[in-house]
């Protein structure tokens, strides 16, 4: 379900999905979304009333979130976290067969990933984290959540890639402005996450085991799980 909040286009629930074990995922639990840099009052309020009550930036501190502050900074009914996941997409991808595989060295670049699901871990109420398009560094981490919920990697990949219709007037107006960028970085492919999930599977064996190797602890797994099936 997506969120019709201001100046956001791809602010979704993770609620509603389905689960091996036969059970949905939980509406206003988890919510992904792009930059909230333009949130109004009612915004927040709704938010805040659904229960959500940590906000997590995943934007570089200075390049991003110093210059398009996050709505939730300001608002003090929220605890909210700066924690940078580091994708250098920019640099390292050179061509569509790169995405992948930069998702894989972001995902296991310094203590970002493990910082964010511990903070889920610990979060009283419900949590929103969001980047600048919601798709490469959001849609990552939603992925994962989901994955360790149990989502069938069919429900997942939907998930990922309907960002690229929702963002598409947005990186419509960069390509114009930016002619020379290649399309694929307004792209969400099938391939770019089950990519992903192929290099992980093959080192690690499970998202779980790589989210044990990171440093997230098996209770804190379990009450993320809590957190989108109870």
């Amino acid at each position: 379900m997506r969120y019709l909040f201001t100046g956001t286009l791809n602010t979704r629930d993770l609620g509603g999905h389905p689960t091996a074990s036969g059970v949905y995922t939980k509406y206003g639990r988890l919510i992904r979304g792009d930059a909230a840099t333009q949130l109004t009052c009612a915004d927040l309020d709704m938010l805040y009333d659904m229960g959500i009550t940590t906000a997590i930036d995943l934007r570089h501190p200075d390049f991003e979130a110093a210059r398009r502050p996050s709505s939730f900074a300001s608002d003090d009914r929220f605890r909210y976290h700066n924690r940078h996941l580091d994708d250098r997409m920019r640099d390292v991808v050179k061509a569509e067969s790169d995405i992948a595989p930069a998702y894989f060295d972001m995902a296991r670049r310094g203590d970002t990933v493990r910082d964010v699901m511990k903070i889920i871990a610990a979060a009283e109420g419900g949590v929103v984290f969001h980047c600048s398009a919601g798709k490469d560094r959001t849609g990552v981490t939603a992925a994962m959540l989901l994955d360790l919920a149990g989502v069938p990697m069919v429900d997942i990949v939907a998930d990922y890639q309907v960002t690229e219709t929702y963002i598409r007037s947005r990186m419509e107006r960069i390509l114009e402005e930016f002619p020379d960028m290649p399309r694929f970085f307004g792209q969400s492919k099938p391939e770019y996450i089950e990519g992903f999930f192929e290099l992980l599977w093959a080192e690690y064996g499970t998202t779980e085991d790589f989210l044990l190797a990171r440093g997230v602890e098996s209770d804190e797994l379990e009450r993320i799980r809590a957190k989108l099936l109870g």
